[in-house]
């Protein structure tokens, strides 16, 4: 047997570094894990807390949140963080605007929300941020993303039956946030304002399970200026309901508004939007000057495309005059399937309008159903080429049923257009009342 050379004991010798290389490479990996910031919750109550305080425990609770008025306490950013509001706390104008002043990361983002095992008073309510009726910005979030607000109340920007041009909830230029479960009764022109500008765009937007009321516009999507788009929103199983006492002064009330700053800039568009399972009802009628009614409770105009509008019901128990309950201008390529609208008899109405925009948009309307309307449908020249109506079940309350290019048609004229070959149509006494307005 030979003995080992300097160069068997060498290529040993090896063989150990490098296992210790190995090793000491894993332990470094594992190190760095466990020391990464890591993701923290902190707690806010505004009743018992103080901001010098961790924020980490419901004990040591901070008074504020980062991004609100006045917070002073030391806080560090982790994409994932959780914000938790006491329930029944009240976060005054002075401590407002609760600002998203961070980003959560895609699979982490930031939640600003509640415990209901924690909170002030008897019974859990959800805790609070009012203005006051001083029109302090309530909520405002800007070019940030991954963020979900949820479970919040946010009320009284400014005073019932007194116009104010507010904007409640203003976020502009974010992505991939989701509003949810909130109370938004803010006494403000708009309630939720979703909208980007200067050539950015936002994606990823769900708007789910709010109830929102006491806002001139309950929700706007707008694009604001060229090369801008929001895309992919997503808005359902929303309660949207008594708007009135913001219909007042110059306003037109809206339940979900589309808009965008120039009509025929067709480089700024919302897309991909979806509106689903939304509950419109209550009272939504104007001031006592005459001056603001609703317009509709949709209403998507100004370019736009791929919408789908379905499983709504849409009703009101008191209004001065609606436009129509659904209104589809500029849009292309839109779904309006299995959607319930009343109409009070009494006041009449249009229950769908499609077009005064541009030509050739495609729009198809499938499975609704328009009970107590003046007339069912208004169909504008511009649509009524490419527009498809089918199986839809219509109640109106005179022998005209729709306007088509501007003409009336009963139901048998409605028919031999090709419309509602397989649709239904009754008719309902009519009562004196409101009489529809052709827009």
């Amino acid at each position: 047997m030979r003995n080992k050379s300097w160069f068997d004991n060498r290529n040993q010798n090896d063989k150990v570094d490098s296992w210790l290389l190995a090793l000491l490479i894993i332990a470094a990996l594992v190190l760095t894990h466990c020391t990464e910031p890591r993701a923290s919750t902190y707690y806010i109550d505004f009743e018992r807390g103080m901001d010098r305080h961790s924020g980490l425990s419901k004990q040591d609770a901070w008074k504020r949140c980062p991004g609100m008025k006045g917070f002073n306490g030391s806080y560090r950013h982790q994409a994932g963080d959780h914000f938790i509001f006491r329930g029944g706390s009240v976060w005054p104008a002075e401590a407002l605007p609760l600002a998203i002043r961070h980003s959560g990361a895609d699979s982490l983002p930031d939640v600003y929300a509640t415990d209901h095992s924690w909170y002030l008073t008897s019974v859990w309510t959800q805790p609070t941020f009012t203005s006051h009726h001083t029109q302090t910005q309530l909520f405002t979030a800007s070019k940030e993303s991954n963020f979900i607000i949820d479970d919040l109340k946010f009320i009284d920007f400014g005073t019932a039956g007194i116009e104010n041009g507010g904007k409640a909830l203003d976020i502009q230029a974010c992505s991939h946030y989701a509003i949810k479960h909130c109370t938004i009764a803010p006494q403000a022109w708009i309630g939720l304002y979703l909208h980007s500008y200067s050539g950015l765009s936002e994606e990823g937007i769900l708007i789910d399970s709010n109830d929102i009321s006491a806002a001139g516009q309950a929700i706007v999507l707008a694009v604001e200026a060229p090369h801008t788009e929001m895309q992919k929103v997503v808005i359902r199983n929303n309660s949207i309901h008594d708007l009135s006492s913001q219909i007042v002064g110059g306003t037109h009330g809206d339940g979900i508004h589309t808009w965008n700053s120039v009509q025929t800039d067709h480089s700024q568009f919302i897309t991909d939007l979806s509106i689903l399972d939304n509950h419109f009802f209550g009272d939504f009628s104007g001031g006592d000057d005459g001056k603001a009614s609703m317009t509709a409770l949709i209403y998507l105009t100004d370019p736009g495309k791929r919408a789908t509008i379905s499983g709504n019901a849409l009703s009101y128990s008191k209004a001065t005059h609606f436009t129509s309950l659904i209104w589809v201008r500029y849009f292309d390529s839109v779904s309006v399937t299995n959607n319930s609208l009343t109409m009070d008899t009494a006041q009449g109405g249009i229950g769908i309008i499609v077009g005064q925009g541009e030509i050739g948009k495609t729009v198809s309307l499938v499975g609704n159903t328009i009970n107590g309307a003046k007339y069912c449908y208004y169909i504008y020249d511009d649509a009524s080429p490419t527009i498809r109506i089918e199986n839809n079940h219509c109640e109106s309350t005179g022998p005209t049923v729709a306007f088509w290019n501007l003409a009336g048609k009963t139901w048998a004229e409605w028919q031999i257009l090709g419309n509602d070959r397989h649709g239904s149509h009754t008719n309902f006494p009519p009562n004196n009342g409101l009489e529809a307005v052709a827009p």
